[in-house]
């Protein structure tokens, strides 16, 4: 008997970095870019205070009234509320771009379409590798430049009004239960 899919596992890593940052989700395959948008935010714990799109096929999507220059009817820019993850082929591959001063490109790959006994309501971070790089590090130099620091911490000696980052934990590592319980 046929099944249909009621649940999408995507896999979303970011570009440019080395060794790679990613996550590997199951959502609801009925939610829309505006819903993936906010798993993406909760499974790297970004914080969602930058504008963000979504590309796909060289189109941008995203909240139309925050990225059209104040013309809620800019061609340029499509609602991303209309397209729903069901809506993709297996094995397509689009861009999310978050912050648009330090440019956090991720890749997102529909991996596969799931059958699950019961429909998810919720989305659930199953594996991933590395903490995110830090907000407003400065994109992929600042976050090169940061793990430079990080390295040499035992160099540093903290000062005045400078935070010392010998108390920073955890930024090689991603907790999936904590990302979990956030999606």
């Amino acid at each position: 008997m046929f099944k249909a899919s009621n649940a999408v596992q995507i896999h979303i890593s970011l570009d440019e970095i080395e060794p790679e940052v990613w996550r590997r989700l199951v959502l609801p395959s009925d939610w829309n870019l505006e819903h993936l948008h906010l798993a993406i935010q909760a499974a790297f714990n970004w914080w969602n205070y930058h504008l963000h799109e979504f590309r796909i096929g060289g189109l941008r999507y995203g909240d139309v009234e925050l990225l059209s220059d104040g013309d809620a009817d800019d061609p340029r820019v499509f609602d991303f509320r209309g397209v729903r993850l069901r809506d993709f082929d297996q094995g397509a591959i689009f861009g999310y771009l978050y912050d648009f001063g330090d440019s956090w490109s991720h890749s997102i790959e529909v991996e596969e379409f799931l059958a699950l006994d019961t429909a998810p309501k919720l989305g659930t971070c199953i594996d991933g590798a590395r903490a995110r790089p830090p907000e407003d590090v400065g994109g992929v130099p600042g976050y090169e430049r940061f793990l430079e620091i990080m390295s040499d911490k035992a160099d540093l000696k903290p000062s005045a009004g400078v935070v010392d980052i010998s108390t920073l934990s955890g930024l090689t590592s991603m907790s999936r239960t904590r990302m979990s319980a956030t999606l």
